[in-house]
């Protein structure tokens, strides 16, 4: 289903006459965020980096395609555990000639390599919603909310699945 409908997404903007490329790099850093899994939560205690990379094509202010990010340094709790992150999935957005762009994007799959305990949480799926400012040429300063879930651990289903919320702030260079 998933690859139907970025299939439907890519033909559709290709047959279009007004469509172009869309590009963005966008470098964000973490404000706030916490993960739980089952009755445990904890916080995050760094304000980490991450990279975040959008290709797909635009129309009219309408973009979509694919979305992928990587923490560039780790994401520390307050219980103790570094995590690595990597996430990829499709996006849509739509810029308003009013100087703000609103996206979001739904997350396909990734994984979340945890350094002291050696696991990788797999399984992952999300959203993750955008709003920016574009009076800036060629740049996007934005605010982001993500929301994960992982359910495996080193393939293995988990009994209680890890909620991974983070907001972020960050600037983008589209092209």
């Amino acid at each position: 289903m998933k690859k139907i409908l970025v299939t439907l997404m890519t033909l559709g903007f290709l047959s279009s006459a007004q469509a172009g490329f869309y590009g963005n790099v966008g470098l964000d850093l973490g404000l706030s965020g916490e993960s739980e899994q089952g009755t445990t939560t904890n916080d995050l205690d760094n304000n980490p980096m991450l990279l975040d990379f959008q290709l797909g094509w635009s129309s009219l202010g309408l973009s979509v395609g694919l979305d992928y990010e990587m923490s560039l340094q780790d994401l520390e709790f307050d219980d103790g555990s570094e995590v690595a992150l990597t996430t990829y999935g499709i996006f849509v957005g739509y810029e308003f000639p009013i100087l703000f762009r609103v996206y979001g994007a739904y997350m396909l799959g990734g994984k979340a390599a945890e350094g002291v305990s050696n696991n990788d949480f797999e399984g992952v799926s999300g959203t993750k919603l955008g709003v920016g400012y574009t009076g800036f040429p060629l740049i996007d300063i934005y605010l982001e909310m993500r929301s994960y879930s992982y359910d495996e651990a080193n393939g293995n289903p988990l009994t209680n699945e890890i909620d991974l919320s983070m907001t972020t702030l960050g600037v983008a260079f589209s092209f």
